[in-house]
């Protein structure tokens, strides 16, 4: 990642926070997040697209399910695993997002 991006993560996770309602699941919100923050900073997006390039995911089966959870080296991002065999791009960008606002 270029030392000259500056990524706003708290507003990145507001605007993802106030997006999520019983109507819009997580993967909706993240999706409509990451439109958003491409449209009012295309650096940052990009630069968060980058570190989700840089994602490793183990994926673990529970009897009929999959769930999968990602790992970065040089993040720590603390999330629940998704119940899937494929973590939704959008909102691995939001969970690195988190990580980095902590």
């Amino acid at each position: 990642m270029n030392a000259e991006t500056t990524i706003d993560a708290s507003a990145i996770t507001a605007r993802f926070a106030s997006l999520l309602s019983p109507n819009c699941g997580e993967a909706k919100a993240a999706t409509a997040t990451m439109r958003w923050l491409a449209k009012v900073d295309p650096v940052a997006f990009d630069a968060i697209n980058e570190l989700a390039e840089g994602c490793t995911f183990d994926v673990r089966r529970y009897g009929q399910s999959s769930y999968c959870e990602p790992h970065h080296a040089e993040i720590n991002i603390r999330c629940d695993p998704w119940p899937a065999a494929r973590y939704p791009k959008a909102l691995l960008c939001v969970d690195i997002a988190r990580a980095l606002s902590r």
